[in-house]
């Protein structure tokens, strides 16, 4: 069997992807506490998890099939 290779080109827009949610998480921990709690944000947190860990898994499923 043939072992395929990792491609760049497909981790490189993932890891990029993953820099600008965990840039954007790093805004929202600047909120204090009650402006976190008063509004909505813990949505915009779980988003961005969401997308970083996307990312991730995205990654890992690729060195996996390789």
């Amino acid at each position: 069997m043939k072992q395929l290779p990792i491609l760049r080109n497909t981790i490189i827009p993932r890891v990029v992807g993953i820099e600008g949610e965990l840039a954007e998480l790093y805004e929202l921990a600047k909120l204090d506490v009650d402006a976190y709690t008063q509004t909505k944000s813990y949505r915009l947190v779980e988003y961005h998890l969401h997308r970083t860990l996307e990312g991730m898994i995205n990654i890992g499923n690729h060195i996996i099939s390789r």
